[in-house]
């Protein structure tokens, strides 16, 4: 392929392709970013190369690479004098991209951006009201990693305003689901209860699959803090059957969680360590904080309860250097570190 002068024709097309799902699109989308001349416009790069770190963190699972691909955009001359509405969304998606790598503060910072940016946005357009949402949703889910220390309820309230005026369901539901998960923290699990289920019903009117397998997955673990178990793993197995519709290996590792920590309330220790291990395998091959931080807690409770002191010892001492490099960050540090770069 000759180098190629970008146009919105060609964006239009590639865009077209993920939503259809075809087999090629990924292939497209590479050939594309490879081969665009450097002389196209500016704005048509950057929604190619978020489309190129799109598909390479969701299908790839190469999020440092996403963020490389953003950050080469960024570092384009023709950046500052771009509309602040296409700076908002390059930090909009770094701040995802940050989040899955468990760069945490990096992707806070980059949240906040991306939020006081599309607020000095004249006549902002509803997909960008969205982004507002949904980065709001996502400070709410870091500081749920953070302990659930400085968690504003406000925020996420502000988020299902915005998504309820632009009647974004699955947005609602994320809400709801985040709600549901600090009640559940507070062991009010009447409450989660109630908005998983609120969530569960929107899922399955919007048809989302891997939002009924989470949500799913989310009741079995409410009911498996409840000592429900066999109503728990009622709930397991129909989250299964919605993944085996998915194929993905990401929310099957994330079910393998799930299944652990519920046949440890049984004391089911074998089958508590081959789900943890098949887990295990997957976040560390991928390099996913977050849910390692989990597994290994997970384990050396685990072990430490067979009288497996040594593992028990080693998985704790992983857990709290995780814990200590990828979580804990002081909020107002990072808002400060925000204002200085703002300046």
């Amino acid at each position: 392929m000759n180098n190629v002068i970008l146009t919105s024709e060609l964006i239009a097309n590639a865009t077209q392709k993920l939503i259809n799902h075809e087999n090629d699109a990924f292939k497209h989308v590479v050939q594309l970013y490879t081969n665009l001349d450097k002389s196209s416009d500016y704005r048509l790069i950057c929604e190619l190369s978020i489309i190129y770190a799109k598909l390479l963190g969701y299908h790839k699972s190469n999020y440092k690479k996403s963020v490389e691909i953003i950050n080469k955009a960024i570092k384009d001359a023709r950046y500052i004098d771009s509309p602040i509405v296409l700076k908002a969304e390059l930090d909009f998606f770094l701040g995802i991209f940050h989040h899955f790598l468990g760069d945490y503060v990096e992707s806070f910072l980059h949240y906040h951006k991306a939020i006081e940016q599309y607020e000095k946005v004249e006549n902002i357009k509803p997909l960008e009201e969205q982004n507002i949402a949904n980065a709001l949703i996502n400070i709410g889910a870091l500081c749920k990693l953070n302990d659930y220390e400085e968690y504003n309820k406000k925020d996420i309230n502000r988020a299902l305003q915005i998504y309820t005026k632009l009647n974004a369901k699955f947005g609602i539901a994320n809400c709801y689901n985040l709600f549901a998960t600090y009640a559940a923290n507070k062991k009010n699990y009447k409450e989660a209860m109630t908005y998983y289920k609120k969530a569960l019903t929107l899922n399955i009117e919007l048809d989302k699959v891997d939002g009924i397998a989470i949500c799913f997955s989310n009741i079995a673990n409410i009911y498996s803090n409840q000592g429900k178990l066999d109503e728990a793993f009622s709930y397991l197995k129909k989250s299964y059957e919605k993944l085996e519709l998915l194929k993905n290996d990401f929310l099957f590792a994330l079910h393998d969680i799930f299944t652990a920590e519920t046949y440890l309330k049984k004391k089911d220790f074998k089958k508590v360590i081959t789900h943890y291990r098949k887990a295990l395998d997957f976040f560390e091959d991928k390099e996913y904080k977050t849910e390692l931080i989990d597994i290994y807690k997970g384990l050396a409770d685990t072990y430490a309860a067979t009288n497996q002191y040594k593992k028990a010892y080693h998985y704790l001492l992983k857990h709290n250097e995780l814990k200590k490099s990828a979580y804990v960050f002081d909020k107002a540090h990072t808002l400060h570190k925000l204002n200085k770069k703002s300046i």
